[in-house]
């Protein structure tokens, strides 16, 4: 009852949160509702039966698309030198922080895309909530003229970068954020 959702409403704050659809009504009306209040990670669907279609799927899938989170870098600023600094402006447009071990990479590349210098950031994106975040980092940075490109990283290397829910995502799986 009353306790079981008090605890589940926090909960998402530090461990991700998932489950089914718990149709209401067949007409899925509450859906949206429900995802913005529990804020899961992802959700399944094997509580609705026959296809759904028309009304209903398209409030499934707008239900849907709310729930995890999405990153977007929407700037990025760099300073050279020994006080240098690199500072983005991540946007978290979804319901929740990844709860996963990522690596924020800063690449740096000559006029002709040759990467030569790299920095991890000391912000570690994996509880990053909704809404936007200021995230400056010190490094020394040789003088020059570069691309600045930003990939979130699997410290581990198993995976993939992070798809970020932008365009402009380079074959290496870097987005190009400024020029200098």
């Amino acid at each position: 009852g009353v306790a079981l959702k008090s605890l589940i409403v926090n909960k998402w704050k530090e461990a991700p949160v998932t489950g089914e659809a718990n149709p209401v009504s067949s007409s899925m009306t509450d859906l949206d509702r429900q995802i913005k209040l529990f804020h899961p990670v992802s959700m399944g669907n094997g509580n609705f039966g026959a296809k759904p279609t028309g009304d209903v799927a398209t409030r499934i899938r707008t239900a849907f698309s709310n729930a995890g989170y999405r990153y977007s870098v929407t700037s990025g600023t760099i300073t050279t030198g020994l006080s240098g600094s690199i500072s983005i402006q991540l946007n978290n447009t979804g319901l929740t922080p990844t709860y996963e071990n990522w690596s924020i990479s800063y690449q740096l590349k000559n006029s002709s895309g040759t990467q030569v210098w790299t920095g991890t950031s000391t912000v570690n994106p994996r509880y990053i909530m909704s809404g936007l975040t200021r995230i400056e980092d010190k490094f020394n940075i040789p003088n020059g003229s570069y691309i600045l490109t930003i990939k979130f990283v699997d410290p581990s290397g198993y995976r993939q970068p992070m798809p970020l829910a932008q365009g402009n995502r380079n074959t290496d799986g870097s987005y190009t954020l400024v020029s200098l």
